[in-house]
């Protein structure tokens, strides 16, 4: 704006502006908007930096010449500061940092939080770039399957910077044990019997140390660790010892002391491989009944009423083929006092 009219002899240059965003950084004279004021276009540059507001350096006549209606020629005394506040920033701004999250298969929720330049547009992807959303703060994320992180900033003067390194995880979330199983029937089993139980895995494990099961026996037993590392299969043993009992064996801990669960991405997993609830039918009580029986059977009391004698034993009992004999020595044999004579020589021709 000039304090008067003035006219622009561009005939052997045009006049331009120098600026503070960098050596040599100009704004052109493009248009005549009246006979006081006159355009100047500044278009910014790569490399063009007012990190403090804009202003006018110098004006320079690159050999025009300006003079008012009297003749009299416009000198230039300096520049100036503009009429606002506006800076310039040509600078890329760094990739983002995400963080909170690392590569591999995850068994809970995951969230991240990204950290960028301040007052920056971020935006982040968790497909690998299909979709971008504006982050506003920690981003949780909780459903199973596949994910690529990325992020991204725009800063205040719109310069977008590089795409962060993707970070790509998977989200498995759930027990890793569904279930338990024996290769055994239904039924009573007895001192030597050797019984596998299996702990059956959604997904491969692998096992450093002895892992154990403890069972409902009584004694208090344990099945021992036979094999199965780096499959969905873990198989234990026990051997029934002379004086164990059960009804409807069933797994009551999983011992892991020293032992570590790992999955194929050597993520520790021992908090996810848990015995599975009663109710489920995954138990092994659930999966198959089998009862621990040993030593032979004690005969508690006996009982007669007529002709029918009956015997009581310490546990339930079969009979199996054959026949039944009781007998009792004759020396053991006595006549009591309330028996006939004839009813004695009856009783007496059953019982020998």
């Amino acid at each position: 704006n000039f304090s008067e009219p003035v006219v622009f002899n561009t005939d052997s240059g045009s006049p331009r502006l120098e600026l503070s965003s960098g050596t040599g950084v100009y704004a052109s004279f493009t248009a005549r908007l009246s006979d006081t004021r006159y355009l100047f276009t500044y278009t910014v540059a790569a490399g063009n930096t007012a990190s403090t507001a804009l202003s006018v350096d110098s004006f320079d006549l690159n050999g025009a010449i300006i003079a008012d209606a009297a003749g009299n020629s416009f000198a230039p005394a300096g520049g100036g500061a503009l009429n606002r506040s506006i800076l310039v920033d040509t600078a890329t701004p760094a990739a983002p940092l995400v963080s909170g999250i690392t590569a591999g298969t995850k068994y809970t929720a995951q969230s991240f939080t990204i950290t960028g330049e301040a007052g920056a547009v971020i935006e982040y992807t968790i497909d690998s770039g299909s979709n971008w959303q504006t982050y506003v703060s920690a981003v949780s994320i909780g459903t199973n399957g596949s994910y690529v992180v990325q992020a991204r900033q725009s800063d205040a003067a719109g310069n977008v910077s590089p795409v962060s390194s993707a970070t790509s995880f998977d989200i498995d979330a759930g027990e890793l044990l569904t279930s338990l199983s024996t290769t055994r029937s239904d039924g009573r089993y007895g001192a030597g019997t050797d019984i596998d139980i299996v702990l059956n895995l959604r997904k491969a494990v692998t096992v450093s140390g002895t892992p154990a099961l403890s069972l409902n026996t009584s004694p208090v037993r344990q099945a021992l660790y036979t094999g199965g590392s780096g499959t969905m299969a873990l198989s234990f043993r026990y051997t029934v010892q002379e004086g164990d009992s059960a009804s409807a064996l069933d797994v009551t801990a999983l011992v892991t002391t020293g032992v570590t669960f790992t999955d194929a991405n050597a993520t520790v997993v021992n908090a996810y491989v848990n015995l599975p609830a009663a109710g489920d039918g995954n138990t092994l009580a659930e999966q198959r009944v089998i009862d621990i029986v040993t030593g032979a059977p004690l005969l508690q009391s006996a009982s007669l009423f007529g002709a029918n004698l009956t015997l009581a034993f310490n546990r339930v009992v079969f009979k199996g083929a054959g026949e039944i004999v009781l007998s009792v020595t004759g020396s053991d044999y006595r006549i009591p006092a309330v028996l006939s004579e004839s009813r004695y020589n009856e009783l007496y021709g059953k019982l020998f």
